[in-house]
Parts: C-alpha cells; sequence; structure tokens
C-alpha cells in the first residue's frame, strides 16, 4: 500500500476514544453527530486523495503532510467553482515593474487578463517608481481594475528584489486597498499566463515547485547551507524545493509568512550574511520548516519559456520570459 494511503489509514483507525468525546461534548445526540461528521470528514479526504493519486501515477500529487500537488489531470474545475464562487471571492494579484522591469507590465496584464480567474473579482495592483503610467493596460470594456501604487527603486536588482517583502507588508497591512482581500497573491512581472490558472489555486498558503529541482533528490537542493544565516536548512531538513516566483493564499498568512521571513533576511543583512538565493531561501526555509503550505502548484504554474516540456508537464500554464538576465540586473 502506498505510504498516503497507509497514513490515511492510520488516521482513520486512530479517532478520537469515546472518553475525550464524552469529556467534551457530554451531550449524546451533539456526541453522535460529532463523531458522524468526523468520519465522514476523514472518509472524504480518503476518497480525495485515492481520486488524486490515480488521476495522476507518474507524478507525485499529494505531499507527505497531505496538501494536494495540482498537476493537470488532478481537479475538477467545475467542481471548484462551486466550492469558491466567483460571485463571493475577491483576490489581489500584486507585481512589481521597477526600473527596466516596467517593461514586462503590458505584456504581463494582458495575459492575466486573459487566463487568471476568469470569472472572478481581480485587482491587479503594480507597484512602480514610475510617474508616467498612462499607456493603456487591459482592455477597456473589462470589469477588473488596475491599481498603481509607489514603491522605490534602490540599487540593484538584489536590493530591490529582498525589498519586495517589507513592501507587499505594507500594502497588505496598510490602507491602500479598499478591502482585504479574500485570497492574495504576487508574481515576479516578467512572466506570462498561457492557458487558464483558476481556482485549483486556492488555499490557505499556496507555493509551487521550483521546475529546476522537482525531480532532484533533497541533497542536491539550492538551499542555504551556511548554518550561521536565518535561512539555513540542514541536509536532514527540506521535502521539497520552492520557487520564490509565485506564491499566495489567505493574507492573514501571507502576511505571517512575510514577517518571519523579513525578519530573517534582516537579521542576516545585520550579520553581513545574504542567503545564497536571497528571499527564496528564506521562503523555503519557513515552508519546510514553519508553516508547510496547504497546496502546492506543480512546475506547470512558472516553467521556462525557454525549456522543452518533459511527458510529466502536460502544458505550461505560466511561463517566465526569456530575457537577458545580466542586461536587466545591470540597468535595475
Amino acid at each position: 500500500m502506498p505510504k498516503y494511503l497507509t497514513l490515511i489509514s492510520q488516521m482513520m483507525q486512530s479517532s478520537l476514544s469515546r472518553s475525550r468525546w464524552d469529556y467534551w461534548f457530554p451531550g449524546s445526540k451533539l456526541r453522535s453527530r460529532l463523531s458522524m461528521t468526523y468520519w465522514m470528514l476523514l472518509s472524504c479526504l480518503f476518497l480525495f486523495v485515492v481520486k488524486m493519486l490515480r488521476s495522476r501515477p507518474d507524478v507525485m500529487t499529494v505531499t507527505p503532510w497531505l496538501a494536494p500537488i495540482v498537476w493537470d489531470g488532478t481537479f475538477d474545475r467545475a467542481l471548484l467553482r462551486i466550492l469558491h464562487p466567483p460571485a463571493n471571492i475577491s483576490i489581489v494579484l500584486a507585481v512589481f515593474g521597477v526600473g527596466t522591469y516596467w517593461l514586462f507590465v503590458q505584456p504581463f496584464l494582458e495575459s492575466a487578463e486573459m487566463y487568471f480567474m476568469p470569472g472572478y473579482d481581480i485587482m491587479f495592483v503594480v507597484l512602480t517608481e514610475r510617474k508616467d503610467r498612462s499607456m493603456p493596460l487591459i482592455p477597456s470594456h473589462s470589469a477588473r481594475k488596475v491599481l498603481f501604487l509607489h514603491t522605490e527603486k534602490f540599487n540593484g536588482w538584489r536590493e530591490n528584489a529582498i525589498r519586495r517583502m517589507p513592501r507587499l507588508l505594507r500594502l497588505l497591512e496598510g490602507n491602500e486597498l479598499e478591502h482585504k482581500p479574500d485570497y492574495f497573491f504576487t508574481i515576479d512581472v516578467d512572466m506570462l499566463f498561457k492557458a487558464e490558472v483558476g481556482p485549483e489555486i486556492l488555499s490557505d498558503l499556496v507555493t509551487f515547485l521550483h521546475p529546476g529541482y522537482y525531480k532532484m533528490s533533497p541533497d542536491n537542493f539550492p538551499y542555504e547551507r551556511h548554518s550561521a544565516s536565518r535561512a539555513s536548512l540542514t541536509y536532514t531538513q527540506g521535502t521539497f524545493y520552492y520557487g520564490g516566483a509565485f506564491y499566495g493564499g489567505h493574507p492573514d498568512t501571507v502576511i505571517k509568512m512575510l514577517h518571519h521571513c523579513w525578519a530573517a533576511l534582516q537579521d542576516d543583512v545585520t550579520h553581513g550574511l545574504v542567503a545564497i538565493w536571497n528571499e527564496e531561501s528564506h521562503l523555503n526555509r519557513y515552508l519546510a520548516l514553519q508553516h508547510p503550505p496547504s497546496l502546492v502548484l506543480s512546475p506547470e504554474y512558472c516553467w521556462a519559456s525557454d525549456w522543452a516540456l518533459p511527458p510529466e508537464v502536460r502544458l505550461a500554464r505560466v511561463l517566465s520570459v526569456a530575457k537577458n538576465n545580466a542586461a536587466l540586473h545591470a540597468e535595475t
């Protein structure tokens, strides 16, 4: 039996003892209903995981902590739209268009308008230092909104990348948004949506498997290994390597993660340390040790545009744009 099914079987066999039910819920009818609900939920979980495993036997579809790994063929979008009604859900998608990365804003928004959460109430937030923002961005007939907000431009791409976390915290904790959204996501602006990205991404804390490392052993992951760094992970820690280009979830959960990672990053800087992959390294430590993601997106959701698709990646829903990184970093 696969280890996932064994784990669920053990969970179902180790339900709360009668004495604990009697203590917390003394009413026999209430206790009976709660016990029935408990078993129904476990049964649904069991059936869900079995379906996930059978739908794509060629890939891992569930993490060891039972979070779904979303691949093409592992979800029913029509059912998910019932569970997450578009009329009742608001979503913010934030990007940074700083320096030369402003050139990516227009194509990004055009692709997002077409493929990102169609039918849902979306607010695109573009954070930039530019004052001239008059270019047309999404079709005028679109009901979606684009909000431009100021962010400071720092010297060098690394500093600009690191400073995204505190700026996102200001966005989520301040009054720049009319109201706190139901879900918040941020993604690198040098991305293009190429196929529908829908309610399958909605969960408490969401990240994606880095396309360069999802087939590798954890020993080969580019975690920060310097033990003095707050981002460090030992060779016995970590299950997956997550990319930092696309993440989100419920705002409060994202805020908690950003606060933790930003504090750790600042502590490193104070001690003259810079993690190997900057904020991505801190995100990986947090997700490995503090708060595992409740949903993991497959590499379909952040594939490299100049890479061929292997058999298990049936389509690339989001592509990173091929570009001259050295030239962009030199001007940013």
